[in-house]
């Protein structure tokens, strides 16, 4: 079985420059791993905490899931300059991981226009269906089921995710996503490495990568700080490989499936964010 862990980093509030907090890119990320690699990528991630942070005396080793080194806290020590070589030294050994377990990455990249609302619920929901279509064709081809774990919002939140997909598999003309073996889960991200990976791939990887790459015009303060090209320099090709394991061409030509890019301010290509 494929398990498909999914993640966010941003939000879908519009940009505003009076209010500097508020994300212009909202980013929504799946890894795809195999269930036979879940040991060695639960104890990978331990092992690559405990290098960062390592454990006090007398914790059981495995009490290392239950501290959460979140992908915002790394992004925001590269971005000061604060522990910088220790964060990218984490962030090293969470690709390197990805890698070896032949992880594949996938997902939606939205750039938020500022003179525009947003609405975050359709583009969630919108987002995670985009999802669950381009696995359910990657499971078709590799004869595999698959699995949707979110990390949990709120009820409402997850109510409204899970009928976007369950509406999909049972609809009257029949399944669409008939190697999904079920509406996505929801799960806190406490003792889950995938979900607590897939925080750090959208939240230390592709989001300020996406914002240095496509709001550095109108915001190079916060999220598209001009530390993030190192980001970018140095894990750019690498993710770039994580996301082609799940792309592919429908039959008119067009490259879909793997990391997409909604770019609402000028429509540019999402190759860029990896270049």
């Amino acid at each position: 079985m494929k398990i498909c862990y999914i993640d966010e980093a941003g939000d879908g509030r519009r940009p505003d420059q009076r209010e500097a907090d508020v994300p212009p890119a909202f980013v929504i990320c799946g890894l795809v791993v195999d269930s036979s690699n879940l040991p060695a990528l639960t104890d990978g991630l331990l092992a690559a905490k405990a290098r960062f942070r390592p454990p006090s005396a007398g914790s059981r080793a495995a009490d290392g899931i239950l501290t959460e080194i979140k992908g915002s806290y790394l992004r925001g020590n590269i971005r000061k300059g604060n522990r910088e070589v220790q964060s990218l030294l984490f962030l090293d050994a969470v690709m390197t991981l990805l890698e070896r377990l032949d992880v594949g990455l996938l997902g939606r990249v939205w750039i938020k226009n500022p003179l525009e609302d947003s609405d975050e619920k359709a583009i969630y929901a919108f987002s995670v269906q985009n999802i669950a279509r381009h696995l359910q064709r990657h499971l078709a081809i590799s004869g595999n089921s698959g699995l949707i774990i979110c990390d949990s919002r709120s009820f409402t939140q997850n109510v409204d995710v899970a009928h976007s997909v369950f509406t999909q598999k049972f609809r009257r003309t029949g399944d669409v996503l008939p190697n999904i073996v079920e509406a996505p889960l929801f799960c806190h991200s406490d003792n889950h490495a995938g979900i607590q990976l897939v925080d750090i791939v959208a939240s230390a990887f592709v989001f300020p990568m996406a914002c240095r790459t496509y709001c550095r015009d109108y915001d190079d303060r916060l999220y598209a700080h001009p530390a993030f090209d190192l980001i970018k320099e140095r894990y750019g090709s690498r993710l770039m490989a994580l996301q082609r394991k799940l792309r592919y061409r429908l039959p008119a030509g067009r490259w879909v499936g793997g990391l997409m890019v909604q770019d609402a301010v000028c429509g540019r290509s999402g190759g860029r964010i990896f270049r």
